[in-house]
This record gives structure tokens, sequence and C-alpha cells, in this order.
């Protein structure tokens, strides 16, 4: 099976000039996130190759599960790859939990994550988890993508006006159109919410709002939170302006937000009053 998947794989970045696109760009993300480890950047091509594998597995996986179950249709309406990733591969994860068997887990992976940490120090344990487990789920969401081609919607765009819905800026972070209070789509303004790899709800992570272009001067504001890595918040601005006419000059104004407060209120018959509030660090 190993041997099948991986031809297959192989068949498919080398054909679909559209996956190798995305696939290496998967690859390249989650890859500086260990080249900017200070220091730390001894092991990159090693790294690399584990990355490649863990897709490898999450790709195997999801085709295992399929001819297992043939009658069982994880797919039977209109989604994106956004929506698969938060869902599929945490619901295939609970499946195999039952069955004592976590399909992240890679043993040649996990010798050169214990390798390493002993090299980088334990701190980056959480790194390592969470760039296998990513990376499998990715695979898993291809995988499934390319056996239910019909009903993953395309999310190629070079127009950030196009996007309607969930669109991947980064592996990480979607792109979502807002919605105004009656419910209609917002076309100047765009939420960033995170993936949700680990089966909890996804966290709001920034927003980009456009000047309805009423002066001469195109002006974007963008806020960010600070979650997001320093250098993957230029990244995330290089693809955001990459969606923009180029025959414009656009200006960001760029926030960047340490915490979100959400306020929760109802409104009685005599008075309106606040009668829950929370902090939400982002």
């Amino acid at each position: 099976m190993i041997k099948q998947t991986t031809q297959l794989l192989k068949q498919r970045i080398e054909e679909d000039t559209e996956f190798r696109k995305h696939y290496n760009n998967i690859i390249e993300f989650y890859l500086l996130k260990f080249m900017y480890i200070e220091n730390k950047n001894t092991h990159i091509e090693e790294i690399e190759l584990i990355l490649n594998r863990q897709f490898l597995q999450g790709y195997m996986v999801i085709h295992q599960f399929i001819e297992s179950n043939p009658e069982l249709p994880l797919i039977e309406e209109k989604t994106t790859i956004y929506e698969v990733l938060n869902t599929i591969p945490n619901s295939l994860s609970e499946i195999f939990k039952e069955q004592n068997i976590d399909f992240v887990k890679v043993d040649t992976a996990e010798a050169f994550a214990m390798d390493m940490l002993s090299e980088i120090g334990t701190d980056y344990y959480d790194l390592l988890e969470q760039v296998y487990k990513e990376i499998t789920y990715y695979g898993i969401a291809y995988g499934l993508l390319h056996q239910y081609p019909n009903y993953i919607i395309d999310e190629i765009t070079s127009d950030i006006k196009d996007i309607v819905h969930p669109y991947l800026i980064t592996p990480q972070l979607a792109l979502i159109p807002s919605t105004t209070l009656n419910g209609t789509a917002d076309a100047l303004k765009y939420d960033l919410f995170s993936c949700s790899f680990r089966g909890e709800k996804t966290n709001w992570m920034g927003r980009i709002t456009f000047n309805p272009y009423t002066t001469a001067e195109n002006i974007v504001e963008v806020m960010l939170s600070d979650q997001i890595a320093g250098y993957e918040k230029s990244n995330l601005l290089l693809n955001i302006s990459a969606l923009l006419s180029s025959d414009e000059t656009v200006y960001f104004n760029v926030f960047h937000v340490s915490s979100l407060q959400t306020l929760v209120h109802s409104q009685n018959e005599n008075d309106t009053n606040i009668n829950d509030f929370k902090s939400n660090v982002t």
C-alpha cells in the first residue's frame, strides 16, 4: 500500500501543476517555522524529508480508509479545503483512537524528533507535534480532494474581490468574507480565521478592511493577531498584495492585536445591561 500510494502521490505532483504549487507552498510554510529557530536550523534537509513523509502518511491514511469503507461517503455536498481540514481529519482521528491507533505517528519521524529535540531543546516539542499533525491533516485533505474532485469548490483566484468561500491564504489561515448584521456579504471586509487542526473552535486571527475607493488613495486596514509570527505576518501581507490589482497603488495600515475582548449582553424589558464579560487573548 505504501509503494502504491507513494507512486500515486508522486504522479499527482508531477502532472497536476496547481496541486504541485499547493504542495510546495505547504512544505515551505512549515519548513520556515524551523528555519526561523535561531541557530537551530542544522537539520533543515532532514526536516524537509520528514514533512514530505508526513504528508504521504495522511494521503495514505485517507486512501486506506476509503478502500476499507467504500459504502461510507465522506463528502456529500460542495465544500472547501478549509472546511475539510476542520472536520474530516479530526473525525478520522476519533475513529482511529477507538482502535488505539495514532495515524499521525510515523516511526522514522518520531525517532528523528527525539534526536532533534536532544539538540535544540525540549521547548520545541509542541512545535514538532503541531507541524507533524497539520502536515498529516493536509495529506488527508488533498487525498480526499483527489477522491471527490467534483465536490471541492475551486479556490483558485487572483482577485480578493472574487473570494466568496473560505480561502486558504496560508496553510494555517483562511480569508473569509465578513457579513453584515442582516447576513449579507460585505465585499470590502474579510476576516482571518485559523484552521482547527486540533478539533477546537477556529480562532479569529485578524481582519482586512478596504477603503471603498471614494478618495484618490486606496487604503487597506489590516488587523493581525500577535499569535502570528512576525515573519509570517510579512509573508501574509505579500499574499494579500498578490490578490490586489497591480494597476493600483494601495497603502496598508497594519494594526498588531495582542488581545481581543468579547462583550456579551442581553436586552431586558426595562434596560440593557452587560451580564457577562470574558477576555479572549488572541
